[in-house]
């Protein structure tokens, strides 16, 4: 399956340090144009894996922006079969329900040793209050271990299609508009450039 991984943990960022990310433009960056979010993916080791770093700059007290995140979510649908967002605790950050509200649902980590009953529950009713779907928990042993390594040359294969597939609708588009023009010209053979341009400019 082809795997997105997204660090939206702006109170650790514990994932991006772990794979050397930390000085990658990543989430951080992408504000004005999500469409732009493929230029910030990484691949790695694992094929079908990709990441998105949590970015440079700013503070821990800025938020990632949700509706952001809900646009850069839905651009990669087509070219992932599963996007992860890792997010930080529910008990810890307000944002946190803000940014699993834009998945389809949320997984709870549970630590071993650290983790408590009440606390695990009192995350279930928040999420439930907010509409959050849970879809089940992550049992972690709290050691962090990682065997996946980022290749910072390498582009990723999923973006390499997601570029692909935006040259081809774009020499579909000129197409169609040559076809259009090939047709203004048969039905009418002795109009001028001119005339033809202010008749598609009326037909539109």
């Amino acid at each position: 399956q082809r795997t997105l991984v997204i660090d939206c943990d702006t109170s650790e960022a514990n994932l991006t340090q772990t794979l050397g990310a930390q000085r990658l433009p990543g989430i951080r960056q992408i504000t004005d144009n999500p469409a732009d979010v493929a230029r910030y993916v990484v691949a790695t080791d694992h094929q079908g894996i990709n990441f998105i770093p949590l970015g440079t700059g700013g503070d821990r007290d800025r938020w990632i922006d949700s509706r952001m995140l809900g646009s850069v979510i839905e651009s990669m649908r087509q070219a992932y079969d599963v996007i992860i967002i890792h997010g930080p605790a529910v008990m810890s950050a307000a944002e946190s329900l803000l940014l699993a509200a834009q998945a389809d649902e949320m997984l709870l980590s549970v630590f071993v040793g650290l983790s408590r009953s009440d606390q695990l529950a009192s995350s279930e009713r928040s999420a439930n209050q907010s509409g959050v779907s849970i879809g089940g928990s992550i049992l972690h042993s709290g050691k962090r271990t990682t065997r996946l390594q980022l290749i910072m040359d390498r582009p990723s294969r999923a973006v390499s299609e997601i570029a692909e597939d935006a040259t081809e609708a774009e020499l579909c588009n000129q197409l169609a508009e040559i076809q259009n023009d090939l047709g203004q010209i048969r039905s009418a053979p002795n109009a001028s450039p001119e005339d033809i341009r202010r008749n598609q400019e009326a037909s539109t």
